[in-house]
């Protein structure tokens, strides 16, 4: 039966691995601007590792891990998500999306032809 602790001690490494990589996600400046449909993502992988890890919560060393999980869910159950992004108008430009055609009264006069 060794077989199968390895088997356990690798399923335990696996989730905490991944709450690890969920915590961080969640601690990331950018998860406070997350949308709808990337936080029920977030949202729904937070409850698959909560599940996986209540079903083992007989067992004894996955009493830290449910801990960890159980309060990585409250994080992302309270975070809200950004209904609209706001552009800033150095990214949206002043003007039409087309780029207009340049105009020689545009150009800098040090690169006008001269006139000869």
């Amino acid at each position: 039966m060794s077989h199968d602790n390895a088997r356990r001690r690798q399923s335990l490494a696996d989730v905490e691995q991944r709450v690890g990589v969920l915590g961080s996600k969640v601690d990331h400046p950018s998860a406070q601007r997350l949308t709808v449909e990337q936080h029920e993502r977030l949202r729904a992988e937070v409850r698959t590792v909560q599940w996986v890890a209540r079903e083992r919560r007989h067992r004894v060393e996955w009493a830290t891990v449910l801990a960890r999980v159980e309060a990585l869910v409250e994080r992302v159950d309270r975070m809200v998500p950004v209904v609209e992004v706001d552009v800033p108008a150095q990214a949206r430009g002043a003007g039409p999306r087309v780029a207009r055609p340049r105009e020689v009264d545009d150009v800098p006069v040090s690169w006008r032809w001269r006139e000869e």
